[in-house]
């Protein structure tokens, strides 16, 4: 199981690459195999496409979150690329896609959640450099902007109330459980 970090909006995900998001709070649920160490260096997943087959292992990516669109080159490995393939091949066959030849720009294909993105695809990277246990509701104004709280125009909530929404949208309930706390710092890509 690859393990990366999803921030879930391309806002969130454009705020890790700047270095203004700097932790992750997550449930702590039991049932996880795998639980990022400190040291650990994780792709930031983001929200992409197949932009162009160019040639074997060569793929152009599109990334929704800053419009690079049909401008990414990137070695995406031989198996990823037959798996990416077959996928369009198979929407081909459903009459899902119109063809599976098009110009750079214009992908047919639908965007993909930042969880199924190959790692190889993954522009940003971060290493896990604190983990903690914290109580959600113990946040502080500080840690809710490491969280990625960006000032809005007047009449925005503040960084608690922000963060609070937002774990809502994501989780759907709001009590004080545990939580672990990542914190990270934005790395280059490892070769």
């Amino acid at each position: 199981m690859i393990n990366r970090l999803c921030p879930y909006t391309d806002a969130l995900y454009l705020r890790v690459r700047d270095g203004i998001k700097t932790q992750e709070r997550r449930p702590m649920k039991r049932w996880l195999f795998y639980y990022p160490s400190v040291g650990d260096v994780l792709p930031v997943g983001e929200v992409w496409r197949v932009g162009k087959f160019v040639k074997n292992p060569m793929l152009l990516v599109d990334y929704r979150a800053d419009g690079h669109i049909g401008d990414s080159l990137v070695n995406i490995g031989a198996n990823e690329y037959d798996r990416q393939a077959m996928r369009a091949l198979n929407m081909l066959k459903l009459k899902q896609i119109p063809s599976i030849d098009w110009a750079p720009g214009r992908s047919p294909l639908p965007w993909r959640s930042p969880i199924k993105m190959p790692e190889q695809v993954a522009r940003v990277w971060v290493q896990i450099v604190n983990i903690r246990i914290q109580r959600l509701l113990e946040i502080s104004e500080e840690e809710a902007c490491a969280e990625g709280y960006h000032p809005q125009p007047a009449g925005a909530c503040h960084p608690r109330g922000w963060f609070f929404d937002l774990w809502f949208e994501r989780f759907g309930w709001l009590d004080n459980q545990e939580v672990i706390v990542y914190e990270f710092k934005p790395i280059e890509k490892p070769r």
